[in-house]
């Protein structure tokens, strides 16, 4: 018997009509006709009460549908999912980012991302560093900047917004006090970042310059964080790492009336003859919503 006849037969019996049938299964009435036809030759009996008002079942047919229904149902589903399979993204991803960013937002879009396209493996490179996407073979890269990125070896696009606000943690407030203003923190000791060291801030109708300076100082990002909370100094940090440590009380902003510029977060691909496969843009896309689901968008 063939698997071809299954189809029809179980539609005229879940609709009770031949020709709501071949309307389901998008064929001619006459097919499905001649594939119950095809069937009852085979199960040697009649499957149908056929009248020209209904159709109906018979003892034979009952008992033919409750037997074909679950055993086609599970090879329907499988072969669904087979072919499901068969055409879903599959390869490698290699993307990197700095470690805050990693543990804060990727990790996060990856849960999600990897949920929707299971056979897609994805190798993340931390690094502080600008590392350089051909020669390192990379798809993807995470940067942080306050300045557009031009480039014609690859392709930029602006996923997010990276404000950056000034901290502290309690135990720090405690033993030192908390600064009013901008002239009153530069006297203040900080945990310096190189990119963080030299910006203006604006408040109060001028714009001052803040230079930060202190007996700590590091390249990454995740460092100071940590450091701020544990009350070595002043920590310039951008708010999608600090939002959840000023909820938990672990520290409270500085200077909250003042605001600094804000950094953009880019998601570069190359460019080129060596632009990635679509997969590695939906990557991005994801990145973006997780992004946008906190409130951090990209600035016009």
């Amino acid at each position: 018997m063939s698997l071809d006849l299954v189809a029809p037969f179980l539609a005229v019996a879940e609709r009770g009509s031949f020709s709501a049938a071949a309307t389901l299964l998008g064929v001619e009435k006459s097919s499905v006709s001649r594939a119950v036809a095809r069937l009852e030759d085979a199960v040697g009996g009649r499957l149908f009460h056929r009248t020209t008002r209904r159709v109906s079942l018979t003892d034979l047919g009952s008992s033919v549908r409750d037997r074909l229904r679950s055993p086609y149902d599970n090879l329907d589903a499988a072969m669904r999912e087979a072919a499901t399979l068969s055409s879903a993204p599959r390869g490698r991803i290699a993307i990197t980012c700095p470690a805050d960013f990693g543990a804060m937002v990727l990790t996060e879009a990856l849960a999600r991302f990897s949920r929707q396209h299971p056979l897609v493996e994805i190798e993340v490179r931390v690094s502080g560093r600008y590392l350089d996407l051909l020669d390192e073979g990379l798809d993807a890269a995470i940067r942080i900047s306050q300045h557009r990125l031009a480039d014609s070896t690859f392709q930029a696009r602006k996923i997010g917004a990276a404000p950056v606000r000034i901290y502290a943690a309690p135990s720090y407030v405690e033993a030192h006090g908390l600064p009013r203003t901008p002239e009153e923190a530069r006297a203040h000791n900080w945990i310096c970042f190189p990119a963080t060291r030299d910006l203006r801030v604006t408040g109060s109708g001028r714009s001052v310059r803040l230079q930060a300076t202190g007996r700590v100082s590091c390249d990454e990002m995740t460092f100071v964080h940590h450091a701020t909370i544990h009350g070595v100094g002043l920590g310039i940090l951008p708010l999608f790492l600090a939002e959840a440590d000023v909820r938990a009380g672990r520290l409270v902003e500085v200077l909250p009336q003042w605001t600094m510029g804000s950094g953009q977060i880019w998601f570069i691909t190359p460019g080129g003859k060596h632009k990635p496969a679509p997969i590695v843009g939906k990557l991005g896309d994801f990145l973006a919503e997780v992004l946008a689901a906190r409130d951090i968008r990209p600035a016009s």
